[in-house]
C-alpha cells in the first residue's frame, strides 16, 4: 500500500462536495460489490462442477453413456 498515493486520493476526495463524495463511495461500493459477487459466482460454479465430478451417480450415468457409444467410438474414421 503506497501511502503517500492514498494520502493525496484522500486530499482530492475532501476536496469535492457532499454530492460527489457520496456518488464515488457509491460507486467504490458497486464495483467492490461485483468484484465479490464474480468471486462467489465462479466459486460456485466451480465447487458445483467437482461435486458432479465426484457423485458416484453421476460417475455411473457416464460411464454407462461411454460403454454405449464405445462400439461406434471409430465409425467412419479409417485405421492409420
Amino acid at each position: 500500500m503506497n501511502v503517500a498515493t492514498l494520502s493525496r486520493i484522500e486530499e482530492s476526495i475532501y476536496q469535492l462536495s457532499f454530492k460527489e463524495q457520496l456518488w464515488l463511495i457509491e460507486k467504490i461500493i458497486q464495483r467492490m460489490r461485483d468484484s465479490v459477487n464474480i468471486k462467489e459466482k465462479n466459486s460456485t460454479i466451480e465447487d458445483e462442477l467437482d461435486e458432479m465430478a465426484n457423485d458416484p451417480e453421476i460417475r455411473m450415468v457416464i460411464n454407462k453413456i461411454d460403454e454405449e457409444f464405445k462400439q461406434t467410438e471409430f465409425d467412419g474414421l479409417e485405421t492409420v
